[in-house]
């Protein structure tokens, strides 16, 4: 096993050879029989891989993939279980990792303890995959810091057992610092990153949650089934801690199985789904948080304003609305300090029997350098609701999350939001 920290950049094709001609002057290009990467990424339909973990196979290839990939299981493999700890005050990542086979992969599946561990209840399988073009470079003594260029980025869906189709791609490319424990704050790390502080270069979540990412939307794609546009938030927040959070997939069997009345999975769109992105909140000078949305080349700032806990009936006070206001980002906006955080969530939408209404249950952990919250939200999407309408989503959200805290001892009632808590670090 061994550690590291990773970090994750996009770029624009247009950049990359400037950014890689900078590097060249203190790293040096490692060679390998082929530039190209094929990885597979384990997982179920529920989701059930904890967000601390990441179970994948990697493996070298001659050519960029076509829109259809079918595995071979005699196909030589390196296996990798990444794990995330915290060691002198670092967040890194531990690897295991070995050479063999995919069919000896599928077995290990079944024996690896690290794995068997794990509360799940349908076994892991290839669930997603990418192929890309990769560069490597690395320091003088080879085993030090290492970076890593990506271009060419496709993403995949396992159909069955051994064959993929084609859901997505990215149109940049990625360069990926790998840090040992030894070179963290370095003078080579830092001359890395005086090559990245650029604008026009944003942090980004990795290949693997962006693979979830694209699933998501290749889910609501192909169910016509998009996100609402909404201004107003209406949400119960419920903390629990991280070896809590197979609970989720509890509550999701529980409303199938009828346990939770009231409320039913959508018949067509009874995915859970799965997502990251990482959120840059800007401390304004009257120190108000601003969040800012990168989509494209365009930023927007988001505002949450006018929150308020509401009143239930079961006097949970930890449902929380609050509006949503979007702002252009403008230039001064680029002056003001701000703090990173990494969002993944897991989520599935139920709807109302008796009002209809949809509200989507979902499980998240986000983390601020080493500090992490896990949190659980039922949460309710409405646009300029009229106080009717808010009556009723508040009343639908009350109804169900005290069926939840009441069979789950685990979920405790919050009204902290996300900001708050980063406030406090």
């Amino acid at each position: 096993m061994n550690l590291r920290k990773e970090e994750r950049y996009c770029v624009d094709h247009s950049k990359t050879e400037e950014i890689i001609e900078e590097l060249s002057h203190f790293m040096s290009e490692q060679r390998n029989l082929t530039d190209y990467n094929q990885t597979l990424y384990f997982n179920n339909l529920e989701h059930e891989v904890p967000f601390n973990l990441s179970i994948k196979a990697r493996k070298y290839i001659n050519n960029t993939t076509d829109r259809m990939i079918e595995f071979q299981k005699n196909d030589k493999w390196i296996f990798e279980i990444k794990e995330d700890i915290i060691i002198a005050n670092s967040r890194m990542r531990q690897k295991y990792r070995k050479e063999t086979t995919f069919n000896e992969i599928l077995s290990e599946m079944k024996t690896n303890e690290r794995l068997l561990n794990l509360p799940f209840t349908i076994p892991f399988h290839p669930y997603l995959s990418d192929s890309y073009r990769r560069r490597h470079f690395v320091t003088s003594d080879k085993k030090g810091l290492r970076i890593t260029v990506d271009s060419q980025l496709k993403y995949y869906m396992f159909k069955d057992l051994l064959t993929a189709e084609q859901i997505g791609n990215e149109n940049y490319d990625r360069i990926e610092i790998k840090i040992p424990q030894n070179k963290i704050g370095s003078l080579e790390v830092e001359k890395v990153k005086a090559i990245l502080n650029d604008p026009s270069i944003e942090m980004i979540v990795s290949k693997k949650d962006m693979a979830y990412n694209i699933l998501a939307s290749y889910r609501r794609r192909q169910a016509n089934r998009n996100v609402p546009s909404s201004n107003t938030e209406i949400e119960a927040k419920l903390s629990l801690d991280d070896k809590d959070q197979y609970v989720f997939h509890r509550i999701k069997n529980d409303i199938r199985n009828r346990n939770i009345t009231g409320f039913r999975l959508i018949g067509n769109f009874d995915y859970t789904l799965e997502g990251a992105k990482i959120h840059s909140y800007l401390i304004a000078p009257d120190e108000d948080y601003l969040r800012v949305s990168t989509k494209g080349k365009t930023k927007t700032v988001i505002k949450k304003s006018n929150t308020e806990i509401a009143t239930d009936k079961f006097g949970l006070n930890c449902i929380v609305k609050r509006n949503e206001n979007r702002y252009p980002f403008t230039e001064d906006m680029k002056k003001f300090p701000s703090r990173i955080l990494h969002r993944k969530r897991k989520y599935f939408l139920v709807e109302s029997e008796l009002t209809g209404n949809s509200f989507c249950i979902l499980v998240d952990r986000s983390i601020c350098n080493t500090n992490d919250i896990f949190q659980m939200e039922i949460e309710g999407l409405a646009f300029s609701p009229s106080s009717r309408d808010e009556e009723q989503i508040v009343k639908d959200i009350s109804y169900l999350t005290n069926q939840i805290v009441e069979r789950y001892d685990v979920l405790k009632p919050t009204a902290q939001t996300k900001l708050e808590w980063l406030k406090t670090l």
